[in-house]
């Protein structure tokens, strides 16, 4: 009898295997599946969404560069200039007026860091070389024109007559996205586009509006964070260009 049961056991335990090496083969396979597409596999090319206004980042539109916005041929390079009797490398202001979307016309209103404001016209101000400061410190970038003479220290942000915007956001500086815009003239509850140099640009909405930084980091370069944003982390590196997000 005893030996009975323990042969039933036995094909029991057998007919129970390959049920069970199938319920492990199913979950495996589960396992393995593959996983959502990720964001840059579903972006819409940058070049495909339509012109709208843009706030430039001044640091990274010129001096910190990928491959994306420019060519090994068209990027912005640095020149020598004679201020206060000193050779300096600058870099040319039509260069980073060149990413706004409407031709720079009319009047431009350029304010400093202590918020004192010059108006001049848009031929003026494309006309201005930027000297950024390469020291630890990080100051403001100056505005010169060695021919007028032109000279504002501690750029901060200049607004055009179309609604556009130039900022400099400085080494170890951090920016409220909202502060940001609300200077721009832009709504600060909307949703809005960021662009990397590379042409990389992501959706930032709501609440990670309203949590946004831009900041200067410490080789000069210009990066973003947005809070619990989940795409790309909540962050991007080297931001360029932020513009209204286009429906759809």
């Amino acid at each position: 009898m005893k030996r009975k049961l323990t042969m039933l056991l036995a094909l029991a335990v057998a007919a129970a295997m390959p049920l069970c090496c199938f319920g492990e083969e199913e979950t495996q396979s589960e396992m393995a599946a593959p996983a959502p597409s990720h964001y840059k596999a579903t972006m819409v090319p940058y070049d495909e969404l339509e012109p709208v206004n843009h706030i430039v980042i001044l640091q990274n539109a010129l001096k910190y560069l990928a491959d994306g916005f420019y060519t090994e041929d068209t990027a912005p390079a640095a020149e020598e200039i004679t201020y206060k009797e000193e050779t300096v490398s600058a870099y040319a202001m039509s260069d980073a007026a060149a990413l706004l979307n409407n031709s720079c016309e009319g009047d431009v209103t350029v304010v400093t860091m202590e918020e004192e404001e010059t108006t001049m016209t848009a031929d003026q101000f494309v006309g201005l070389k930027v000297i950024f400061d390469d020291s630890e410190e990080g100051n403001p970038p100056v505005l010169y024109d060695p021919d007028a003479g032109t000279e504002i220290t501690d750029f901060w942000y200049a607004l055009t007559a179309e609604g556009e915007a130039v900022f400099s956001v400085n080494r170890n500086q951090s920016c409220l996205l909202t502060d940001m815009l609300a200077l721009a003239g832009w709504d600060p509850e909307a949703d809005y586009t960021v662009c990397a140099v590379d042409k990389f640009h992501i959706p930032v909405t709501g609440e990670f509006v309203a949590a946004g930084e831009i900041r200067g980091t410490l080789s000069g370069a210009v990066n973003g964070s947005f809070g619990e944003l989940p795409i790309a982390g909540g962050k991007i590196n080297d931001v360029m260009l932020i513009q209204p997000l286009q429906e759809g």
